[in-house]
């Protein structure tokens, strides 16, 4: 939503936006990555301003074929911050989506990121001079996200006290918490339900843990 307001934005002002999403999906996240970019180079945009997300744009970055004048970076979440609470294979494959994205952000006339937070990690892993940073919060555009749930899902009263959580499911996310958590509020509020809506490394983990906990129908999968 934050990509599709900024371009309905600059729509708005009279300039022309084009996406070039990734298109073809692995399974391979870091690979899928790779070849995006690669691709990128192969087929170089032509704009005045190139926009590239978190790592995307880091092998393109390195010579800017194309003619864009400016290339600007926005950094949805530090990555290099975010391996910290990984392990094993899901941190080896995030230090190399780092490092990508560190080169992606030195390469960059200007970084966006969310917070004063980000800005700081941004310069302290990745080197970034504050100069080039700019905090920009994501703005949340109620009304369409309310129009949309509209469209999709009219409101209703839930028929039990409900916690929905919906991540992609990392340790870092620390979901195996949430599950400690329904264990104990199953005993201080009746009929409590914990939904769960997403898939990961941790999903073998998280649904052993729940039958480890007895969780029954107190904490779904959806």
């Amino acid at each position: 939503m934050a990509l599709d307001g900024l371009a309905r934005g600059l729509g708005a002002l009279g300039h022309r936006v084009d996406f070039r999403p990734l298109r073809s999906r692995s399974g391979f996240h870091t690979l899928d990555r790779w070849l995006y970019n690669a691709g990128v180079v192969l087929d170089p945009p032509r704009a005045d301003v190139v926009l590239g997300v978190d790592l995307d744009g880091f092998l393109w970055a390195w010579r800017r074929r194309g003619g864009a004048r400016a290339y600007v970076v926005t950094l949805k979440g530090i990555i290099a911050d975010e391996l910290r609470n990984e392990r094993g294979v899901v941190r080896v494959l995030l230090g190399i989506q780092a490092r990508w994205e560190k080169r992606n952000a030195r390469r960059a006339d200007r970084v966006i990121v969310s917070s004063r937070y980000s800005a700081a990690v941004a310069t302290a892993l990745y080197g970034v001079p504050s100069t080039r940073i700019a905090v920009v919060p994501e703005p949340i555009d109620l009304a369409e996200w309310r129009r949309r749930f509209a469209a999709v899902a009219p409101a209703r009263e839930a028929a039990r006290p409900t916690v929905l959580s919906v991540a992609r499911l990392y340790p870092r996310k620390r979901v195996g918490d949430l599950l400690e958590a329904a264990a104990l509020l199953r005993g201080r509020i009746a009929g409590v339900q914990v939904r769960i809506v997403g898939d990961g490394p941790e999903a073998g983990h998280l649904r052993a843990l729940h039958e480890r906990l007895g969780l029954g129908d107190t904490v779904v999968f959806l």
